[in-house]
């Protein structure tokens, strides 16, 4: 179903064979529909659901035991609640800026979320419970990809990042502020690969303490776990360099240290001599410049 349909599923609706289904560009018309849509489709396994309005709606309820795959993005209007009742979930994604709030229930079987926090959700404090339901619900998750517009908001908020007992693969895509992006890693104690994207960092961060303080607790996994770190869109900026530094100095079982270079070309030389100068705990560690 596409572009500008309205969803109006009648009471006795059954497609017992749909294992995937998209939905984009719809209006759901409320929310006993969009229920018996997915309540009838026993056998669905992978959901897209992408720029639906759902002003129309409290709440958009994706309840279902066989799912395995579901893709959220763009929805149009923000006083609805997000709950998701998926025991077989494997992947999730969601992509959005801005919604009530989320339930997220039973997500056990997460192996891998993609998630994108945006300016107009995590703009202020306001939405610190909604952020709590959503990093709460994803916290089995053995990989996580985790884009934050503006993280100072996010992380800074008390108690609102939660245990990742499982989490072995850690991809941050960072804009706005770094201050506190070792929370996550304090929180993850089995993680073991590392990615660091700076392509969309904000400007003032030099004045924001990314690993210079003595007295600070080093995270346990960044010391006994992590085996392979990557920075990506890496320019030399002052705090990027303060993050290489630190990272050097306590990853203590680091094996493999990649540096993806971005920027001016003439430039590229003398980074990548700044890096591979840099002490490094780790014997084992092998420095590749790209």
């Amino acid at each position: 179903m596409d572009k500008g349909s309205i969803l109006s599923v009648p009471t006795y609706f059954r497609l017992p064979n749909l294992k995937v289904l998209h939905l984009g560009l719809m209006k759901c018309s409320d929310d006993g529909s969009v229920d018996r849509l997915f309540s009838g489709c026993i056998s669905l396994e992978e959901l897209h659901l992408r720029n639906c309005e759902l002003s129309n709606m409290n709440k958009l309820r994706v309840c279902n035991a066989t799912l395995k795959k579901l893709f959220l993005s763009g929805f149009m209007g923000t006083d609805h609640v997000i709950e998701i009742i998926a025991p077989n979930l494997v992947h999730f994604s969601y992509y959005y800026t801005g919604t009530k709030g989320f339930s997220l229930i039973n997500l056990n079987s997460l192996s891998e979320a993609r998630i994108y926090i945006g300016p107009y959700l995590f703009s202020t404090i306001d939405f610190a419970p909604t952020a709590t339901a959503l990093m709460n619900g994803i916290s089995q998750a053995r990989s996580l990809y985790l884009t934050l517009y503006s993280s100072k908001p996010i992380l800074l908020t008390p108690g609102l990042v939660p245990q990742f007992p499982n989490l072995t693969y850690l991809n941050l895509e960072m804009g706005g502020c770094l201050p506190e992006w070792k929370i996550l890693l304090a929180n993850s104690p089995c993680l073991d690969t590392l990615v660091l994207d700076f392509e969309f960092s904000g400007s003032g961060l030099e004045s924001h303490n990314n690993g210079r303080d003595e007295t600070e607790k080093v995270p346990g996994c960044l010391m006994y776990k992590v085996k392979t770190i990557k920075l990506l869109s890496f320019q030399g900026k002052p705090f990027e360099s303060q993050v290489v530094e630190y990272l050097l100095k306590n990853a203590k079982v680091l094996e493999r240290f990649t540096v993806r270079l971005s920027g001016k070309k003439r430039l590229r030389t003398k980074i990548s001599k700044e890096v591979r100068a840099l002490s490094r705990v780790s014997k084992k560690c092998q420095v590749t410049i790209i």
